[in-house]
């Protein structure tokens, strides 16, 4: 018999919750649902009017933190964990050291090179990041990213029962 792993803070991490990280968290939760596993949406952006014809926003989260307004509304629809930060996901050396440091896969679903930057500094080795812009998986190595080791969070193991 398999089973994943127990759930640490989150399982998933969805970094951005714009035009496409909003969509991709949607559909996280649909993946997520009855399994126990949980997810951390990270975006200090408010939604704003601009953002409500292309965004997985309604009129009610005009002004609230794009991060909090999906997480607590896809909780309630999917009945699942989903938390989220409102902090600037910043550099790790910069102190922001733990905010990814439970989780097994970072959706990075962000729109610039100082964004990717931060979100690569936290990554480490046995971590998988997956920037949605279209390119492949990447497995982060500690060559790539000077990090320590660290385990996945989602890999199956084989159950003592």
């Amino acid at each position: 018999m398999y089973h994943l792993a127990p759930p640490r803070q989150a399982d998933v991490a969805v970094v951005g919750c714009g035009g496409t990280g909003g969509w991709v968290a949607e559909s996280l939760c649909r993946l997520l649902a009855n399994s126990g596993r949980q997810l951390i949406l990270i975006d200090g952006d408010r939604v704003e009017e601009r953002n409500l014809t292309r965004q997985n926003f309604q009129t009610a989260d005009l002004g609230r933190f794009k991060a909090q307004a999906l997480a607590e509304r896809l909780a309630l629809k999917y009945r699942v964990a989903v938390g989220y930060n409102v902090s600037p996901l910043l550099k790790e050396e910069e102190g922001h050291r733990g905010l990814l440091s439970d989780c097994g896969i970072v959706v990075g679903c962000v729109d610039n090179a100082m964004a990717r930057a931060a979100i690569a500094s936290h990554i480490r080795d046995q971590w998988w990041w997956m920037p949605a812009t279209g390119r492949t998986l990447a497995r982060s190595s500690s060559a790539t990213t000077g990090g320590e080791s660290g385990a996945a969070s989602l890999s199956p193991r084989r159950s003592s029962s």
